[in-house]
């Protein structure tokens, strides 16, 4: 295990978030991943989390569906040869090429964690949009299916790509950390296995993450913060200038830069 990480925060009065826009889809019930589309404006994907199909949704800043000319609601673009187990996040590679998480793992017991790669689809065409890539993986420090509570560390809410790389940061239930893995490679066909790089006090259950292309920049979400990461060595995201924000608002789940200088966040309706 990499060494603990943590830095001190001071008394604050949380932030109080209000709202910009609502969903005008309500089957978008669930947000529980957020990410802006490179290559559309005003658009950005979200999904709902376990109990849904496998469908994501186009929406714009106004809570608005983008989606087909002549139809105001979609019923999202259904993901072919995918199943949503429990979708947790969603992020974008160098490719424009969306990537689902599916390691939603509240007990730690699931054998079955993976992740999808799909062309992202044009939302103004597209109903249907095909995984072409599924990837199986497991944690390297697991070994009990699930493990004893205080060691129920296992559970992934949060998956970014930068800097053409891979990460996904788990959301604790035995402490408030966090633990930093990196795929160093993917491949089909066989359980992948990510690199453990980095152990952080988030003092709080993590629900996203994203980073901006460039990687200077990594943002993460708790149920209670917003942490900032600047001007990091390489992947040492946690060794950066670090920027730290108490919120209060609704169950936030997710997060997703909007440019340089802005985050979107959304909570579960």
């Amino acid at each position: 295990m990499p060494p603990l990480k943590s830095v001190a925060v001071p008394a604050k009065v949380p932030v109080i978030l209000e709202p910009i826009a609502e969903f005008s889809n309500n089957l978008i019930n669930e947000s529980s991943g957020l990410i802006k589309s490179r290559q559309y404006s005003n658009v950005i994907w979200t999904h709902n989390d376990s109990g849904d199909s496998a469908r994501i949704f186009a929406v714009q800043l106004d809570g608005n569906d983008k989606c087909p000319p002549g139809t105001d609601i979609t019923q999202g673009i259904e993901i072919a040869s995918a199943v949503n187990r429990d979708w947790e996040d969603i992020t974008i590679d160098d490719n424009n090429n969306l990537i689902i998480a599916d390691c939603g793992n509240n007990d730690s017991s699931r054998q079955d964690l993976c992740i999808y790669v799909l062309p992202e689809a044009d939302p103004d065409q597209s109903t249907i949009a095909e995984a072409i890539i599924k990837y199986d993986f497991k944690y390297p420090d697991q070994n009990e299916f699930p493990p004893p509570f205080d060691k129920s560390n296992f559970d992934c809410e949060a998956i970014f790509f930068t800097q053409g790389k891979l990460y996904l940061l788990t959301k604790h239930r035995g402490d408030k950390c966090t633990k930093l893995y990196r795929f160093n490679s993917l491949k089909q066909n066989e359980s992948n296995i990510p690199e453990l790089i980095a152990f952080f006090n988030s003092n709080g259950q993590i629900t996203s993450v994203d980073a901006l292309f460039s990687g200077q920049v990594m943002a993460i979400l708790t149920y209670t913060a917003i942490w900032v990461f600047e001007d990091y060595p390489e992947d040492n995201f946690f060794d950066g200038t670090v920027l730290w924000l108490p919120i209060a608002a609704e169950q936030c789940e997710a997060i997703c830069f909007l440019n340089d200088q802005e985050l979107l966040i959304s909570n579960e309706q």
